[in-house]
């Protein structure tokens, strides 16, 4: 009895030094990712860059880094530096319609039109809850209308 006693004690003793390694990374990982999203939205895309290409080395299998990249890149107005991330995080994650919006909207910015009716049409396929919403964005995609617009107006529907 004291002996599994003491092999107990010695494996949670082994296992609680690895979770506070464990434990750090993570709150790294998380305070690089909540400062790379604020510096988005404050408009310092550089800083969010700095910090996504961090947390990136935390975690490079995280198709959300990417898709942020690419957001960043779209703030700071290289939108081929955007295509490029939002086609690597869609590599990663292929079933997420919200990196294939993403990728149609940047391709429709550099007036790549039916390339990006294709990505749209993409995102339709793979979201269920707004099939509707995305299909007549598709449409009025290819009648010609501004992007732009077609994104307002989707927003009131």
């Amino acid at each position: 009895m004291k002996r599994i006693l003491f092999l107990i004690l010695l494996l949670l003793t082994a296992c609680d030094s690895g979770s506070q390694e464990t434990s750090t990374e993570v709150h790294d990982a998380m305070r690089l990712h909540h400062l790379a999203l604020a510096a988005i939205d404050s408009g310092h895309a550089d800083k969010a860059i700095e910090y996504l290409n961090r947390l990136q080395v935390l975690l490079p299998e995280e198709a959300s880094v990417k898709a942020n990249l690419g957001v960043a890149a779209l703030r700071q107005n290289t939108l081929d530096d955007a295509i490029e991330y939002f086609e690597q995080a869609y590599m990663q994650a292929p079933g997420n319609h919200e990196i294939a919006i993403l990728m149609s909207q940047t391709l429709a910015l550099q007036g790549k039109f039916s390339e990006a009716t294709d990505v749209l049409g993409r995102a339709i396929f793979l979201d269920d809850g707004n099939n509707i919403k995305l299909h007549w964005a598709s449409a009025e995609l290819n009648r010609g209308n501004d992007y732009n617009q077609i994104l307002d107006a989707s927003k009131i529907l």
